[in-house]
């Protein structure tokens, strides 16, 4: 297990062989372009080199640090390590992992913007492959996520309450635009979090959070199907603007607009083939 410090500017591995007893193994201080910068999120490899991966908020001037790790996951060495843009304040992270390329994506939230910088294998070694800036500015996109089959990327927009879809290219892993966006919730409503990397890889829903209330899901399925999968504690726990006519519950609702514009916590997405 990686953590990263807000208040320090290092990196550590625990050892959680036994759940009971988590231990920490290395703790390592960032170096180089990095040093004295604090990481703010870290991601790795879910198969060989398992490399480690983690930015660097608030900013200015964000970086982002690859590190080795030895045959038992303890973090071994930094790698490689590249600077954002004067005006980044990196904050989250994607690996795309498939047709014989490792990219990573970076979620800039100061910056208004999404990088993707292509990972040797062999060295770990990163090189900048290209930038997308958001088409407006001050959305802050502060998660992002890549489709499984390496066509689309996500990014979740800390003050705009939405999830923008980008196109890409498949051969390249290069962003082409931001074609569409998901609205979180209708202007005024409560904001929401959503950390789409959590449950992106399932192809099947986005979990979006709510300060003070239980975590609701959002599905792909057709509307119905996505009320009746909350639970009664859910539906019970949700705030006052998130509760829904009791007609709307049923499997049997129909997808009127009286149950869409009641649908304030969630995120209907269509599902991308």
């Amino acid at each position: 297990m990686y953590g990263t410090s807000l208040t320090a500017s290092r990196l550590a591995s625990y050892d959680v062989s036994d759940p009971t007893a988590v231990k920490t193994d290395k703790v390592m201080a960032q170096t180089g372009v990095c040093a004295r910068k604090n990481p703010n999120y870290v991601t790795a490899m879910q198969s060989a080199p398992y490399y480690v991966f983690s930015v660097t908020w608030p900013g200015p001037s964000a970086c982002g640090a690859v590190y080795s790790v030895k045959g038992n996951g303890t973090l071994d060495k930094e790698v490689d390590a590249w600077s954002y843009a004067t005006e980044s304040g990196a904050h989250g992270l994607a690996i795309s992992d498939h047709d014989s390329q490792l990219i990573l994506y970076t979620a800039d939230l100061n910056g208004d913007s999404v990088w993707a910088h292509a990972i040797d294998r062999a060295t770990g070694k990163g090189k900048e492959l290209s930038r997308l800036k958001m088409a407006k500015t001050g959305v802050h996109p502060r998660h992002v996520a890549v489709h499984p089959n390496g066509t689309y990327l996500y990014l979740v927009m800390e003050a705009e309450n939405s999830i923008h879809q980008i196109s890409m290219d498949v051969k390249t892993g290069i962003m082409a635009k931001d074609d569409k966006t998901f609205p979180l919730a209708p202007d005024g409503a409560q904001a929401l979090l959503v950390d789409p990397s959590k449950t992106l890889a399932t192809n099947k829903h986005f979990k979006a959070k709510q300060p003070a209330a239980t975590q609701l899901r959002a599905s792909a399925s057709p509307l119905r199907d996505a009320i009746f999968g909350l639970s009664r504690e859910e539906r019970a726990a949700a705030t006052p603007a998130a509760r829904y006519p009791a007609s709307c519950w049923r499997r049997t609702a129909p997808s009127s607009s009286e149950c869409l514009s009641s649908l304030l916590p969630l995120v209907m997405l269509e599902a991308v083939p």
